[in-house]
Order: structure tokens, then C-alpha cells, then sequence
């Protein structure tokens, strides 16, 4: 073979690793990410120190927690500050906790301290978000909304169950047994109120609300069960995106927005399906079992806890924000996961935990 042939075949291998390497290119490669622990405690066992006389600093921030029967806070430095034991159940925010019965007539809201903060003089069970305080009905077919100083912002009242919830900074969605989806801004005013149907029976299991307002979602209906995409602006709405889901899923399932409001994640019977609101484009995410928590506190960084049918529960790391960076699984009785930035704190069984997230 003489000189130019041996050239001709080199040339055309060079070109064809090129063309190949420019479409791998397009999807840029993962980057490397490992678990550090930085602390383990017993929240059982470990002893109680009371909040620093200072505002805590970054290290310092008080993390809440719901493992099991047992809630409180704990500063980001492994200082438990408050704990909690339930006799019936309760709920917890940043700031704030309740604990409650079954036939109260109020709700007693106390501090990180331990001190009351606040009383509602309503009857139902007490739920807190980052945004508010609500009161659901014993019988599940109205709500209340409240400041963080106790004041009644609005309230619903239905003839059907609430069966989806969920708020931001801009307001409150609910979804209802009838299928229904209303839309509540956070002043207190109805946004929308309709049932989106297009499946044989109307129900909605799982609903969400932007940051900003301008979207909505929600899982709904059964038999032809499926995700439907809402933009929003000025009052008016309309469904920008649908899709019939494979199977229908007969519970609540989750379904939020990342902080950005760049994606929408929601639960189907494939794993986790993630929508970017620019393209509409639709990723699925192999998850196993219930999907538990979906941290968005981070741009980058995506941490998922699913739990299965026979008690796995699964520890999952995302990044832009489906490509699997790092996993981790293990069995237990309770489970709790929150994010802060680059760090998670895993609550299992009676320990709870911060783990550093470490990009490589």
C-alpha cells in the first residue's frame, strides 16, 4: 500500500473519531461527586443545648426534623437545640412547631426555643411550609390559611375532600376529589378554579404551584391518568403541555418545581418524570418505589429520596438536573431527607446526619 492510500484510511479514521466526539461532546460528561459525613447523632440520646445567645452563623443554621415520632432542630453543626416526642402527630417548619391531637379546639405554635409563639383558635389539623400556616378540617373538605403571626389570610370551604396541596411565595393549589384544581394567590384572591377531566374519573393526586406564579401542575384523573403543565399570567390560564401517563397510580404522588422554576418534577409509574418549562422537553429518571423528597435548594445539585415496597429506601444525587451523579441505599423503619446547598441531612431511624456533597 503505498503512501497516499495509508493517508487516505488515517484520514478518514481521524474524521470519523471527530464526527463521533462532536456528538458526544453535545452532552457534557458527568462530574464525579462522593458523600462526606461531617456528623451522626441519636436524637434519642444526644443531650440538649439551649440556642446560642447570638444569631447562628452559616455553619450554625437550625435544620428541622420529622423522623418517626420525634421532631426538632438541630443547628448545621450538630448541636440538637429542641426535641420532640408525639403523642398523636405534628408538624414542623424552619421556625416553628406544633404538636397535636385528634379533638383540639386550638393550635399552640411554639419557637425553635421551645416557647409559644402563637395560638390559632381553630379546630383541625395544624400543617407549616416555609410560606404559612394552614388548618385543615377534620373532614378534609376545608382549609385555612394563616400568617406566621396567626392572622386568618383566607379560607375554602368544599363539599369534596382536598386531595393535593401544595404553596410557594406566590400562593396555594389545591386539588380535590372531584377534580378540581384551584389556584389561591397569596393575597388571598382565586387565580382559577377548574377541572381539567380527559380521563374517565376525575380526581386530582398531586398538584403544585411556581415560585413565581406562572406555572401550575398536576397529576389527575384515573383510567387515562395524566400530567398536565399550566402557564399563568394575568389571571389567565392554559394548558401548555399534557401527557396520558402509562399507568395510573391510585395515591398521592408528588409533583414540585425547582426553586428556578426551570423544571417540574412529578411522580408516574416509570420513576420521576422531569419537565423543563422552556422546552417542555420530558426526561424520565429511573427512580425505584415512592418518591419521598425532591430537594431544590440547589441549582445544581438535586437530591431525591424514594422509598420501596420492602422497606429501601434511596439516597439519589442529581445533576441539570437528571444525570445521576451519585446513589446510596439502606433499609430502615423511618427516613427523613432535607438539602441545604451542598449538603443533606439524613434522618434514619433514631440518627440524623449531615453529609457534604463533594463535586470532583
Amino acid at each position: 500500500m503505498n503512501a497516499k492510500k495509508i493517508f487516505k484510511y488515517i484520514l478518514i479514521i481521524v474524521l470519523c473519531v471527530l464526527v463521533v466526539y462532536l456528538f458526544v461532546a453535545v452532552r457534557p460528561l458527568n462530574r464525579e461527586l462522593s458523600f462526606k459525613p461531617e456528623w451522626t447523632i441519636d436524637i434519642y440520646s444526644s443531650q440538649l443545648s439551649p440556642l446560642p445567645e447570638k444569631e447562628p452563623g452559616v455553619g450554625d443554621e437550625l435544620i428541622p426534623f420529622r423522623i418517626g415520632n420525634t421532631l426538632g432542630f438541630v443547628t448545621g453543626s450538630g448541636v440538637l437545640v429542641n426535641r420532640q416526642n408525639l403523642a398523636y402527630d405534628g408538624t414542623v417548619g424552619n421556625n416553628l412547631y406544633c404538636l397535636y391531637s385528634q379533638t383540639q379546639i386550638k393550635s399552640d405554635f411554639y419557637g425553635t426555643d421551645g416557647k409559644l409563639s402563637v395560638s390559632i383558635k381553630d379546630s383541625g389539623f395544624p400543617f407549616i411550609t416555609d410560606y404559612g400556616i394552614y388548618i385543615f378540617s377534620p373532614g378534609g373538605d376545608s382549609v385555612a390559611a394563616y400568617d406566621f403571626q396567626g392572622n386568618l389570610v383566607w379560607e375554602r370551604q368544599s363539599s369534596d375532600v382536598i386531595t393535593a396541596f401544595n404553596d410557594s411565595e406566590s400562593g396555594t393549589i389545591l386539588g380535590y376529589s372531584n377534580g378540581q384544581l384551584t389556584y389561591i394567590d397569596k393575597n388571598g384572591e382565586t387565580v382559577f378554579s377548574f377541572i381539567p377531566g380527559g380521563s374517565q374519573y376525575p380526581l386530582i393526586f398531586g398538584a403544585a404551584i411556581s415560585s413565581d406564579g406562572r406555572y401550575a401542575a398536576c397529576i389527575s384523573g384515573v383510567e387515562n391518568q395524566r400530567f398536565i403543565l399550566i402557564s399563568i399570567k394575568d389571571k389567565q390560564y392554559k394548558i401548555i403541555h399534557h401527557e396520558y401517563l402509562s399507568q395510573d397510580i391510585k395515591t398521592n404522588l408528588l409533583v414540585q418545581f425547582d426553586n428556578d422554576s426551570g423544571y417540574v418534577y412529578y411522580q408516574r409509574a416509570e420513576g420521576l418524570g422531569v419537565v423543563s418549562l422552556k422546552t417542555k422537553k420530558v426526561h424520565i429518571i429511573p427512580v425505584k418505589g415512592r418518591v419521598a423528597y425532591i430537594g431544590t435548594d440547589n441549582s445544581n445539585l438535586t437530591a431525591v429520596l424514594s422509598i420501596t415496597g420492602d422497606g429501601e429506601n434511596i439516597v439519589s444525587i442529581y445533576e441539570n438536573p437528571y444525570y445521576l451523579l451519585a446513589e446510596t441505599k439502606f433499609s430502615c423503619n423511618d427516613s427523613y431527607l432535607i438539602q441545604r446547598g451542598n449538603s443533606i441531612y439524613l434522618g434514619i431511624d433514631k440518627t440524623l446526619s449531615k453529609i457534604n456533597l463533594l463535586e470532583q
